[in-house]
């Protein structure tokens, strides 16, 4: 019952943060979404990230959403290295809300499939991103993940880049936290880069053991 509520607080904050921004003219993109490729040069750890999210040609349904996270100690303990990896295939289903279905694989807990829904929006300046689901394995974690992006044009090619992201994993056999982040970036894009200021907080285990990273990042997309 908790996940239902969950799911469904993420729903409605979607929606209310369509509402808000219906007004903006969508601007659908002419060729294929670009590959975001970052580097995060924090004070404890460095850290990359590759985010791939495309429709298959042909199609305005089918697509696949792929992910890949990595995380270095700079002394090269290898207790403080991660690497979070996702693959899904999505489905639109209506105006935004979709189904996905893929796997994760993480340097901790290994390989697990994964089912659920999503809802995206889109415009020359806002992107929401929301989506909840399932790992399919014995403890059946339960996870909800938030994507708020806000990149208002300044002047010409120059634009504020400002992101926040939230995750949260519980485990439902035991009904404790299992995995938790808060990231947030602010800084400024300039054509298809973009760099400035990171801040990235993790949350580990039951106890949710808290690791901190602040920094500078640096982020290039390509087309």
């Amino acid at each position: 019952m908790k996940s239902v509520k969950v799911l469904l607080l993420f729903i409605g904050l979607s929606l209310l943060l369509t509402e808000v921004v219906a007004q903006e003219t969508v601007s659908k993109p002419k060729g294929p979404a670009p590959i975001p490729v970052e580097l995060f040069f924090g004070n404890n750890r460095l850290v990359s990230t590759v985010s791939v999210n495309r429709k298959f040609t042909g199609s305005d349904r089918f697509g696949i959403i792929a992910s890949s996270t990595t995380a270095f100690s700079y002394s090269n303990e290898l207790s403080d290295n991660e690497s979070m990896n996702v693959l899904f295939l999505s489905y639109n289903i209506n105006k935004g809300f979709g189904l996905l279905a893929g796997f994760g694989l993480n340097s901790s807990w290994g390989f697990r499939p994964f089912a659920g829904g999503s809802y995206s929006y889109g415009s020359k300046s806002v992107v929401i991103a929301l989506s909840s689901g399932f790992y399919l394995t014995e403890s059946n974690n339960f996870e909800s993940k938030v994507v708020l992006q806000y990149t208002p044009q300044i002047k010409e090619s120059w634009s504020l880049y400002s992101r926040f992201e939230g995750l949260y994993n519980q485990d439902i056999n035991t009904n404790k936290h299992d995995r938790g982040v808060l990231y947030g970036r602010l800084g400024v894009n300039y054509k298809s880069v973009a760099f400035g200021l990171a801040a990235n907080l993790d949350w580990y285990g039951p106890n949710k053991f808290f690791r901190e990273n602040f920094g500078v990042f640096v982020r290039y997309s390509f087309k």
